[in-house]
């Protein structure tokens, strides 16, 4: 605790009659949590050929009530180095190792809360002018861990050296899914944490490492990655979907699909903005009860990584790395137009001069009304922008000064290095002169551009 009053602070004045009556004020909260586990390990391995691992562990949480507080978890692991057997040529592949595993692990986000249960005092919960308490959090005593069972495959090939590819797929089957999900409201005006739900992940990882160029005097390397995973909602409790707006979970679809009601565009005729209602008719009604999953228009992208080329000439190096996103999808109103709903109020996008003006226009933005209630604005898929974009994260210059020099100058070595930091991105249709993905999604968060340089010196 600490007290201010008097025009002094100390944590050790215990007293709050020091303090103005006017600003005494304090709060206080406490929460302990336990986690308990036994694990055991096993690895086997034969001849630089063979491998095998085995773990179990058994893991118990505080958080969870006594009717579900340990959990069971183990793993398989299995790889075998084929290009250590006698019979094995090595003259172009020269390494080709198979792998795979299998287990399970346990998810414990939860409060303490979620299972016993707590109450809130005050804050307005009086009858008769007593103060009374309501139930803010409905006790689970049944809540246990989230269960996940993975199985992983994966090969890697190495040829003359030079190229190696390793690539992984994997399943994650997840069940007992931990959901907070809303219960009458006679019961609590909160949710109701439950084991309920199954949902099923699908992926795989891409690293490719490649020797481009290598010479006494020059040498170029790259090192490029990348990977996908999509998602499948296969049980959920009584079946019911839950909707967060503008996404939905839903069995038999993904939680990573956008829940829209899907743009028509503009009527030629009258500028009006149009819809399509959940039978893929026109409508010049909105509703967010024609909101349907849009599988064409997902979160994730189809593929995502980085790549790094590392060049050396003689003392000189040179390091690009940069990050790539290939397809998904991304709701950004702000950048497009509320069509002269706050025309009087607020400025407007330079996206709004794009708009129908007369009979016949072909036009992207509906015709400006002010005060029309910003219906064309409402959320549709009129505002999912192609999240595709290159970034140049880094690129770093270094000069390593040769050792006679570093010897002369009474230092064992020393490097000079020129840094530039998010010097470069790029997205699908950028204009400097129209608010874009790239000015929504990279300018909002102040991305900025930094040069530096480094002198590093070992004595």
């Amino acid at each position: 605790m600490s007290i201010t009053g008097h025009g002094f602070a100390n944590d050790f004045i215990k007293e709050l009659a020091y303090v103005d009556g006017s600003t005494i004020d304090g709060s206080s909260n406490m929460k302990y949590t336990r986690s308990l586990s036994y694990l055991g390990q096993f690895s086997y391995s034969y001849d630089q050929r063979y491998y095998l691992t085995l773990t179990a562990r058994k893991q118990g949480y505080s958080s969870f009530s006594k009717y579900a507080r340990f959990g069971n978890f183990s793993a398989l692991g299995l790889s075998w180095n084929v290009h250590n057997e006698h019979w094995f040529n090595k003259d172009v592949i020269t390494q080709l190792k198979l792998k795979g595993s299998y287990g399970n692990s346990g998810n414990s986000r939860v409060d303490t809360s979620s299972a016993y249960g707590s109450y809130t005092y005050g804050d307005g919960n009086t009858y008769g002018g007593s103060m009374g308490a309501t139930i803010s959090k409905v006790p689970n005593p049944g809540l246990s861990w989230e269960n996940t069972r993975t199985t992983n495959v994966g090969v890697m090939v190495s040829l003359w050296d030079r190229i190696t590819l390793e690539v992984e797929g994997y399943e994650k089957y997840t069940d007992n899914l931990l959901y907070d999900g809303r219960v009458s409201m006679v019961i609590t005006d909160g949710g109701v944490t439950r084991n309920v739900g199954e949902i099923q992940n699908l992926g795989y990882e891409i690293t490719l490492s490649t020797v481009n160029i290598k010479t006494p005097d020059f040498e170029w390397r790259t090192d490029l990655n990348g990977s996908h995973n999509d998602n499948l909602i296969v049980k959920l409790y009584k079946g019911n979907h839950t909707g967060f707006f503008d996404t939905v979970w839903m069995e038999g679809a993904s939680k990573n699909h956008w829940w829209l009601v899907r743009w028509a565009g503009v009527d030629p005729a009258t500028g009006r903005p149009m819809w399509y209602d959940k039978n893929g008719n026109i409508t010049f009604s909105f509703s967010y009860d024609n909101r349907v999953i849009n599988p064409d228009y997902s979160k994730v992208p189809d593929l995502e990584g980085g790549i790094v080329n590392t060049f050396r000439y003689k003392n000189f190096s040179l390091r690009i790395q940069a990050n790539y996103q290939l397809g998904g999808y991304d709701m950004c109103s702000s950048i497009g137009v509320d069509d002269g709903n706050d025309a009087i109020s607020e400025n407007a996008s330079v996206n709004a001069l794009e708009h129908w003006r007369e009979p016949g226009d072909l036009s992207i933005n509906p015709k400006i009304v002010n005060d029309n209630d910003a219906l064309g604005s409402m959320g549709s898929t009129r505002f999912l922008y192609d999240r595709t974009n290159v970034q140049i994260k880094t690129v770093a210059l270094t000069y390593t000064v040769p050792k006679d020099v570093c010897k002369r100058i009474g230092v064992q070595g020393a490097n000079i290095t020129l840094l530039a930091d998010n010097p470069y991105v790029w997205t699908p249709g950028y204009s400097p002169d129209k608010n874009s993905y790239q000015n929504y999604a990279f300018g909002k968060a102040g991305r900025s551009r930094t040069f530096s340089g480094e002198l590093s010196l070992t004595f």
